[in-house]
């Protein structure tokens, strides 16, 4: 029989367009193993004979495997090292023969021999070739490539040691399972892979048996590629020390209900999740495909389920890490944890392709540092913070109305200073401070200040969102032609508020809300004043929401002229409070 040659990969080293090289008797091709009737309906797509036996056959012959374009329809056992090439992963698709059992399963027959660890060496490859399930009653069906056993349920023995597979270049589509590591099976990368219309595209989930060796979920990485259309685009469960090494690089997320689970139990991660630079678009809420994603969850081995709602990224671990890309919605439960967000674009507003973020824990947050955003960044979640100074794409000091883009939550400092040289004025609120307005009255001395204690408590009942007070006494002229910033230490523990400083006129330096938490929160503005006018710290009610009894605590008010918007921005980024 004819060996059939790819064109790419014909010749030895001068060979053009090769993505490696591989000479004539280096490799044998699957249609090296089939009848001419076989290759034809191969070829032509309308095979439904079990080829199962020819792949098996030629990976046994220890040489790289070669899958012409065409469809197989197959359920291999791989128990040794081995490469498999197609000619792309649109033409060369392998399927299920029997769809209850994976397309390939990198299996345990041979690992005792010498030793489990024998696989570990990354030597396996796949490259150009696509798996692909059928969907049933509207579900996807069926696993691509699973590693050590085809049930995550059933243990199988040195199960955990079968991994280091490099992917290159593969698609997987309409699988309930596009690639299935049940038992750790830690090691494998994937570049430029796609995962579309999948339920699960990856499913990762530690070796939690009760049998074999201890192993985590992680050690997986995933290089430019695409998660798209998925009902849970990347899922891992752990519940065994070690997790990490999982990281995301250019990756693009699109359009699936969850994009990224990860459901880390153990006390902290040896490496955070990674996510770098990765493209984030229509997951989650504004996901077009209909209801919440439902995914598994694993305690002693028994299998159960949860619903995890619509959020592109559902994480639960000590900490994880996006630097640069797209980053919205995120929902976060894990106590005593944080994510770390910098130089990437944040959005929380679904017109801008963002959604809100989540933390469902009071001593957790998300951070974002070095940021930009075209709606703002969460207000209604202030477990979500900025460091340092963190820019609306919209960003304008220098117009004379309201302008919420102008004010930044900052972490509440704890540095302060006796004077900066600067003009301006501050004041503790150490001692009562009445206020006026709408309502007049005068705070009452409070011993919960973060900075200062005690502070002033302030219990505000506002009949109409019209409604306002302002401390008159802590009134400051501000001149034209110069930089300002203003910062506001408060706490709201009931109702919502909005914090301003402004002229109640044309000059506004911002507005932030303030809602009922624990915690306590910096609010910063910054602004350019082209017009002389005097400055109000002044407290709304948040909308309907605010209408009622508002019960607040400010702690200090601080506001100071600079000579350069570069300036302002630095003293915000200290921290610092001038006492």
């Amino acid at each position: 029989m004819t060996t059939l040659v790819p064109q790419y990969y014909q010749g030895t080293t001068n060979a053009v367009n090769k993505p490696f090289n591989y000479k004539l008797g280096e490799w044998v091709s699957v249609f090296d193993f089939l009848t001419p009737t076989q290759i034809s309906a191969v070829q032509s797509g309308s095979n439904t004979a079990d080829l199962s036996t020819a792949i098996s056959s030629a990976i046994a012959t220890g040489k790289a495997v070669y899958f012409p374009a065409g469809t197989y329809l197959c359920n291999v056992t791989i128990n040794n090292k081995t490469i498999l090439f197609g000619d792309g992963s649109h033409v060369s698709i392998l399927m299920a023969y029997n769809i209850a059992s994976p397309i390939m399963l990198y299996g345990p027959t041979t690992y005792a021999t010498p030793s489990p660890t024998i696989f570990w060496s990354y030597h396996s490859v796949v490259r150009n070739l696509g798996f692909q399930g059928v969907v049933t009653g509207g579900n996807p069906t069926g696993i691509g490539f699973a590693f050590g056993s085809a049930d995550p349920a059933t243990y199988v023995t040195n199960a955990e040691f079968a991994s280091n597979v490099t992917f290159y270049n593969c698609f997987f589509q309409y699988l309930n399972k596009g690639v299935m590591f049940p038992f750790g099976n830690i090691g494998t990368s994937f570049y430029s892979c796609g995962f579309q219309s999948n339920y699960y595209g990856v499913y990762s989930k530690s070796n939690n048996s009760g049998s074999g060796s201890i192993m985590h979920a992680g050690n997986k990485y995933f290089y430019n590629g695409e998660v798209s259309g998925n009902t849970c685009g990347i899922y891992f469960d752990n519940q065994i020390d070690g997790f990490g090494g999982v990281g995301f690089t250019d990756v693009i997320f699109e359009q699936n209900i969850n994009a990224v689970y990860i459901n880390d139990t153990t006390n902290a991660p040896v490496l955070p999740p990674m996510f770098k630079d990765c493209w984030n678009e229509g997951n989650g809420a504004l996901c077009s495909t209909s209801g919440n994603a439902v995914v598994d969850t694993w305690i002693s081995g028994v299998k159960g389920t949860t619903n995890i709602g619509r959020y592109c990224f559902v994480l639960f671990g000590k900490q994880f890490i996006f630097d640069g890309g797209f980053v919205s919605g995120i929902s976060f439960g894990s106590p005593n944890s944080n994510i770390f967000v910098k130089n990437a674009r944040v959005e929380n507003n679904p017109g801008l392709n963002g959604q809100e973020f989540s933390v469902s824990n009071a001593n957790s947050s998300i951070q974002f540092e070095n940021c930009i955003s075209g709606s703002g960044f969460s207000s209604t979640n202030q477990q979500c913070l900025c460091v340092g100074v963190n820019h609306d794409i919209n960003y304008d000091v220098t117009g004379t109305y309201y302008s919420s883009a102008r004010a930044y939550y900052i972490p509440v400092s704890y540095n302060k200073v006796s004077s900066t040289g600067l003009s301006g004025l501050s004041n503790n609120f150490i001692n009562a401070v009445s206020y006026t307005g709408s309502l007049s009255g005068t705070g009452v001395q409070f011993t919960d200040g973060t900075k200062f204690s005690p502070c002033n408590q302030f219990n505000i009942t506002f009949s109409s969102t019209s409604q306002y007070i302002y401390f008159s006494s802590l009134n400051n002229a501000c001149v034209n032609g110069t930089y300002y910033v203003a910062t506001v230490d408060v706490k709201c523990t009931s109702g919502a508020i909005q914090v301003q400083v402004g002229d109640f006129s044309a000059n506004q330096m911002g507005i932030k809300p303030i809602f009922a938490n624990a915690r306590w929160s910096t609010v910063a503005f910054i602004w350019y004043f082209p017009n002389n006018a005097t400055m109000s710290l002044s407290v709304l009610p948040y909308g309907n929401s605010g209408v009622g009894t508002n019960v607040f605590e400010i702690g200090g008010y601080q506001i100071y002229q600079f000579p350069t918007q570069i300036a302002a921005e630095q003293f915000i980024a200290q921290n610092t409070f001038v006492s």
